[in-house]
């Protein structure tokens, strides 16, 4: 059996994490049903309380995001620090 590993660091734009969303989906479409593990740090948050500091992030800019682990189903694990 193939699988897949695949690490990111995401960019720190918006125009990077978005290119990013994009090439996401695409490589969901192309691993299928072969198993992959994402190693990452995306540099975006899924909800408002994750940011700490600074303006707090609108429902339209964490929607991207969410789409995309939606779209990879890609679960959320939780972490500390």
């Amino acid at each position: 059996m193939q699988g897949f590993l695949i690490i990111v660091y995401g960019e720190n734009t918006n125009a990077g994490r978005e290119n990013l969303w994009r090439n996401s989906t695409i490589i969901a479409d192309h691993v299928q049903d072969s198993p992959w593990v994402v190693a990452v740090d995306f540099n975006s948050a899924r909800y408002s309380s994750e940011k700490v500091g600074g303006k707090a992030l609108s429902l339209a800019q964490l929607k991207p995001f969410n789409d995309c682990i939606s779209y990879c189903k890609l679960p959320d694990l939780n972490s500390t620090g």
